[in-house]
């Protein structure tokens, strides 16, 4: 018996077709997946398009859903290639589109207007005023920030007026959804485009109180929610959404399984049944549980910097390697069938496999139980004294090959108008019509069926063509035989089918963006001007002339001429200061704002109705000209290019924007920012030379990874120019990172 009919969607993560029926399998409501590029698990086994086609038939025959991910930044020079892409999926009638980037919701809701938008995580979207923004650009459900608390997501979710998601169990990322640079800057690897290297999972060393301190200072639990799903449900969140494209079918399994279970209790008997949800949960392979961001002394435990912190289930160690394999000192009864994952003693990735032979010996053995030393075949390089986890294994009795499943047939469909009286009958569609004369005797006994009518006539003989929405006008009183409203309906499809004219194939993305493009030409000196970024101090100071002064919005003195800096993310709880400050600032005449998260615009927009100078800047990733656009038509006149872009990119970006667009020269920009309590600050540092800086938590919570190095670009010409010394003083050691001068992989 289901607790309530408004359950919530349990919503779970498929790399693969196996993987999404084994989530179907186990009564999950609807996965989410990706196709190749532009999703934020490039890095993952993905779809193919055949694959992706044989889940949509499946769902939609099981009455299930599935999302696509098109959740990364798109480069100006991308939309050929991006468009490809979503002209394949558009035609397998996925549910619903997530995505993080404002320019491809803009590309989205356009071009394809038939799709539904989610906001990804990635998007950052933490409070009410973002909610308002994302509803502004078609968006239908908002995949919240995760570091948001049960408290402000119960004050959040009552007044939104879209659909919200949440995650509900699995791996937790350490900073702000979006708001890290960590992996890029370590070698270019950006996780906004999919690429993430995952650089919190590794070793690093510093000090406290002069001694010396090391371990994984950004390496967090896992998200674990079992017993908070009443809470979920009754602040009314739609969605539950488990985390793990990158996990095995097995995996995805039991973790819907358990989380199913403890959804469909009877009201009131959920904790009755945790204890049987937890076991199954436990046999999954992930890492120690947490409650992740639920509450504040959730955020100071969640990491725990003298721990590993890796996934899987511990079942041995190396005890030595060679060509063709590796020998394993067996700790836990191993399988064939089971996938491994060997893990270096840094916390960097380690390769993983599935175990398809093994020898004792000389002898081949399909187990090797605790204590004994097999010999596992394998072509890799393997780390030595290497920790050996289980990541996956076989579910018994049930099997998620999906090769043989049939594709998806599209169906294009067509509202129908009927006209039925005893004169004959006139069906329209798609602009034509098509009757019948003849007499119908009046019906004595049975009158005519509305709604058999509309059944009869939703069925085409052929699978590619239906009836969308069907109106039924009857006059009189006809009486019309089931054999012959059948046969209706057979020659009207027929009729209908002859002359269908074929789908409109629209023009390419180049003439649509180009259309919709909103490029002024050349901009003004003020909207070119030089920014210094600094607290206190004057722009003088820093040696750059004729500059507009930027500080953060932290209080008084204010100056009209200054530009005020807001901060990325605001906490709901936080809003109404937020508020006070900017109506301060607005009181004593300031006119310039630096956004950097969508939330403001809303804000400012019901703290006045004057014209205001707005920049966008990080952390409000600007990596096109649709993006620039949908800015440019919230009154936005400046964009900071995003950061992570190199060089070509940015002239693209430059040539093709209707604001003017501003690139960051010089500072030291956050590479990761988080709510959870980091156990170290100061100077840290990794195994391979890299040179950091761990600010303590600021009056928000927040804490802050810089680099060492300030970074600094060459300038590009017909932009202007950001001189961040919020954090870096003028000429300190610098170096160029983000491959500013090649192309990002």
């Amino acid at each position: 018996m289901k607790n309530s009919t408004n359950l919530p969607e349990l919503l779970a993560p498929a790399g693969t077709l196996s993987t999404a029926l084994a989530a179907y399998a186990a009564g999950a409501d609807a996965v989410y997946c990706g196709v190749g590029r532009f999703n934020a698990r490039e890095m993952g086994t993905n779809f193919s398009y055949d694959d992706l086609s044989r889940l949509s038939q499946k769902a939609k025959t099981l009455g299930k859903r599935f999302y696509l991910t098109l959740n990364t930044l798109v480069k100006e020079t991308e939309w050929e290639a991006f468009d490809e892409t979503v002209q394949k999926i558009a035609r397998l009638d996925p549910d619903a589109v997530i995505l993080q980037d404002i320019g491809v919701a803009r590309f989205l809701r356009t071009r394809y207007p038939q799709l539904e938008l989610h906001a990804s995580t990635q998007m950052g979207i933490h409070n009410s005023p973002g909610i308002l923004e994302a509803a502004r650009m078609g968006i239908s459900r908002v995949i919240l920030e995760r570091q948001i608390t049960l408290r402000e997501l119960k004050r959040i979710v009552p007044a939104s007026p879209l659909d919200i998601e949440v995650f509900i169990h699995g791996a937790l990322c350490c900073s702000l959804s979006g708001n890290c640079l960590f992996s890029s800057w370590m070698g270019g690897w950006s996780g906004n485009r999919g690429r993430c290297k995952q650089p919190c999972r590794r070793r690093f060393h510093g000090t406290e109180e002069g001694r010396p301190k090391s371990g994984f200072f950004f390496s967090t639990q896992d998200l674990y929610t079992l017993d908070m799903i009443d809470d979920l449900q009754q602040a009314g969140v739609k969605s539950l959404k488990i985390e793990g494209r990158l996990k095995q079918p097995d995996y995805v399994f039991k973790v819907v399984q358990a989380y199913r279970m403890v959804l469909d209790a009877p009201s009131g008997s959920r904790g009755q049944v945790l204890g049987e949800a937890r076991k199954i949960l436990s046999s999954s392979y992930g890492r120690r549980w947490s409650h992740g961001f639920a509450a504040e002394k959730d955020m100071a435990e969640l990491v725990q910097y003298d721990s590993l912190g890796v996934s899987g289930q511990l079942v041995g160690t190396v005890a030595s390697a060679g060509k063709g394999g590796f020998a394993l000192k067996v700790s836990r009864r191993l399988r064939l069938g089971d996938r491994l994952r060997i893990q270096p003693s840094s916390g960097d990735e380690g390769p993983s496999f599935t175990v398809t032979a093994m020898r004792d010996g000389k002898h081949p053995v399909s187990t090797a139980t605790e204590g004994r030393e097999v010999f596992i075949p394998y072509d890799r390089e393997v780390p030595a004294a290497g920790r050996v986890y289980r990541v996956g294994s076989s579910v018994k009795g049930v099997n998620f090959d999906g090769a043989g499943l049939p594709l998806y047939q599209p169906v294009r469909r067509f509202d129908l108008e009927i006209h039925l009286s005893r004169r004959g009958i006139r069906v329209s569609a798609d602009g034509r019509t098509w009757e019948s004369a003849e007499e119908f005797d009046e019906a004595l006994r049975h009158p005519l069926d509305r709604e058999k009518v509309e059944e009869e006539f939703r069925r085409s003989r052929n699978p590619g063509i239906g009836a969308a929405l069907c109106r039924v006008f009857v006059e009189g009183n006809p009486f019309v035989p089931a054999a012959r409203l059948k046969q209706l309906r057979r020659d009207f499809w027929s009729w209908f089918e002859r002359d269908l004219s074929p789908e409109p194939e629209g023009d390419g993305p180049s003439a649509y963006i180009q259309r919709s493009s909103g490029k002024t030409g050349s901009f003004t000196e003020q909207e070119l001007l030089p920014v210094i970024m600094k607290q206190g101090g004057k722009a003088a100071e820093t040696g750059v002339q004729g500059a507009v002064f930027a500080q953060p919005i932290n209080g008084a003195p204010w100056f009209p001429e200054h530009e005020y800096v807001l901060p990325g993310f605001c906490s709901e709880e936080d809003l109404d200061m937020l508020k006070q400050q900017l109506g301060s600032a607005l009181e004593a005449g300031c006119r310039r704002f630096r956004i950097s998260s969508l939330y403001q615009l809303s804000l400012l927009e019901k703290l006045t109705s004057e014209s205001l100078l707005l920049t966008a800047a990080y952390p409000l990733p600007v990596a096109n000209a649709l993006a620039a656009e949908e800015l440019y038509q919230r009154g936005v006149r400046r964009i900071q290019a995003w950061l992570e872009l190199e060089r070509p990119a940015i002239e693209a970006l430059r040539d093709a924007s209707p604001a003017a667009v501003e690139l960051y020269r010089y500072g030291r920009p956050p590479l990761l920012i988080t709510r959870a309590r980091i156990p170290v600050s100061g100077p840290i540092s990794d195994s391979r030379g890299g040179q950091f800086r761990v600010s303590e938590a600021n009056e928000a919570g927040l804490t802050v990874l810089y680099p060492a190095q300030a970074m600094e670009v060459p300038a590009v010409p017909g932009t202007a120019d950001c001189f961040d010394y919020l954090n870096a003083e003028p000429g300190e050691s610098s170096t160029t990172s983000f491959n500013f001068d090649r192309e990002l992989v």
